[in-house]
């Protein structure tokens, strides 16, 4: 499954974000995401394109994540044929100052699964 359905889960350290980077080959579909069991629903699934790396991409808020302990992240997503995917990610945060905040994350796997809400 993750030659042809893949997401990587990267900081960006100069926007300050998380990104979402499609590194399979097929268009994927993001309709919600999970950072340490807080659930963000999309009102429409939101495309990241395949095969542009790291020109097309979504981001995760910073401020779901949790400060200095470590935290779960899972992406549901869905292909252009409708199957159901779920990435599952980590990491793990540090207060760097009062406005700051040191992030590290990475990814697990990315699986077929059912998922509802």
């Amino acid at each position: 499954v993750q030659d042809y359905v893949a997401i990587a889960i990267v900081p960006d350290t100069a926007s300050g974000t998380i990104k979402l980077l499609n590194t399979g080959k097929i268009n994927l579909y993001i309709h919600a995401f999970e950072i340490d069991k807080k659930i963000k629903k999309l009102e429409k699934g939101r495309l990241i394109s395949s095969a542009s790396m790291d020109s097309a991409y979504y981001w995760l808020p910073t401020d779901m994540i949790p400060v200095g302990k470590a935290f779960d992240i899972k992406i549901y997503l869905t292909d252009e044929f409708n199957k159901k995917y779920l990435t599952e990610g980590g990491g793990e945060s540090e207060k760097i100052d009062e406005q700051k905040i040191k992030v590290i994350v990475w990814t697990y796997k990315t699986m077929q699964s059912d998922w509802k809400f």
